[in-house]
């Protein structure tokens, strides 16, 4: 479990207001231990065999920022993140009312989308993993169309490095460097409101919807070995242009006194893309399509479909505990290049939430469903624990 020494201060200064926000901790998948096993594998589950094969991340998280700065309407911010460094200045009121900009920059070392795993038909193989880095730069333009309604156009440049990984395939055909500009158009509902107080969930509704593309300046085969044929689903013709729009809807509310009901969807769909692009769909963390169970993006996918219903009790201001059901369908289930294979997965997640007197809270989820495949049989569990002191929001 990744540990977490952290700092949470709200300090005014002279020039405006400062937050330092810190976050920590772990999402596992386990291997052999699904709630449907194999009855023809009669050597059953096996302990050391929970801890090996799907893959495990920790992540740490630490966010500095400046509000008001030189008493303007001028932010600053400042993210690590586990293996990601970033910076945004943001402007608002540019020029008129409603009108916000905004610069930032982001780099990725070698963990960049996952690439280091290669989870196939249910294995992760390693010997196909391949490390990601790259540097990216953009600016941001936002109007506020309506009270919560905002517009949104972005562009940014990204430069792409990879290298092969100790446990890398001598003969792995990795993706060559290249350099992407990437414009995005995003139309947002920003109703939903989530603070320390509320433990991390949110009250409201919030709805964003992209439309985007990567116009490569470089594009080449890759996947596989060199002494047999490239992946079918990575083999894109020179010249294509990755692009898709994804939907992304949250829902919260009080449901009396005591219980809260929370929902989510996520829709994507794009086409020329390869697993560079593609979305992540596993695990119970923030940045992926959640599936209980899943290892951290165990499907990489470009087309799918995502919902989760949730249902639970705050019987006291500091202690909410939950049971939220998923389903999620995904196209090329097993990664082997068939597009228009499509699957249905399902699962089910219990958590707990305690909070830490208004700083913070922690959050301990526990899920499992009953589709992935394993190489003793159907389904598997999973973990997410995350501690959380202030008010982190993902900016990406």
């Amino acid at each position: 479990m990744a540990l977490l020494a952290g700092l949470l201060a709200h300090v005014p200064a002279r020039a405006g207001h400062i937050q330092v926000d810190v976050g920590g901790g772990f999402d596992a998948a386990f291997n052999d231990v699904g709630p449907l096993p194999d009855p023809n594998a009669p050597g059953g589950f096996k302990p050391l065999g929970a801890i090996t094969g799907p893959p495990s991340h920790g992540i740490l998280f630490a966010r500095y920022q400046h509000f008001g700065l030189w008493k303007r309407n001028l932010n600053v911010a400042l993210e690590y993140n586990t293996d990601t460094l970033a910076a945004q200045l943001h402007v608002n009121n540019a020029g008129f009312t409603g009108l916000s900009v905004s610069l930032f920059a982001r780099a990725e070392a070698l963990l960049a989308g996952v690439n280091v795993n290669w989870m196939q038909e249910g294995k992760n193989r390693q010997e196909r993993g391949f490390g990601a880095s790259y540097v990216l730069a953009g600016g941001r333009v936002a109007y506020a169309v309506w009270r919560q309604l905002f517009v949104e156009v972005e562009f940014a440049t990204r430069g792409w490095l990879f290298n092969r990984m100790p446990q890398s395939a001598s003969n792995l055909r990795i993706p060559a460097p290249f350099v992407t500009a990437e414009p995005r158009f995003r139309l947002k509902w920003e109703g939903a409101r989530g603070d320390v107080h509320r433990m991390g969930m949110l009250e409201g509704v919030r709805v964003v919807g992209e439309v985007a593309a990567d116009v490569r300046a470089f594009n080449k085969p890759f996947g596989g070995f060199t002494n047999g044929p490239v992946e079918a689903r990575n083999a894109l013709a020179p010249g294509s242009v990755p692009h898709r729009v994804a939907l992304l809807a949250q829902a919260g509310t009080r449901l009396g006194r005591l219980l809260w009901f929370h929902a989510q969807g996520q829709l994507g769909y794009g086409n020329q893309e390869d697993d560079l692009t593609r979305a992540r769909v596993g695990g119970q963390n923030p940045y992926t399509v959640n599936l209980p169970g899943a290892a951290w993006g165990e499907f990489v996918s470009e087309r799918y479909a995502a919902t989760s219903v949730g249902l639970g009790v705050r019987p006291m201001p500091l202690l909410f505990t939950g049971v939220t059901g998923h389903l999620v369908v995904v196209n090329d289930p097993q990664r082997v290049g068939a597009l228009n294979e499509v699957a249905l997965l399902r699962g089910i997640s219990a958590e707990a939430r305690v909070g830490l007197l208004g700083f913070g809270h922690v959050k301990f989820q526990v899920g499992g469903n009953v589709d992935v495949l394993r190489p003793h049989g159907r389904g598997a569990m999973g973990a997410f624990v995350w501690l959380e002191l202030g008010n982190p929001t993902w900016w990406w």
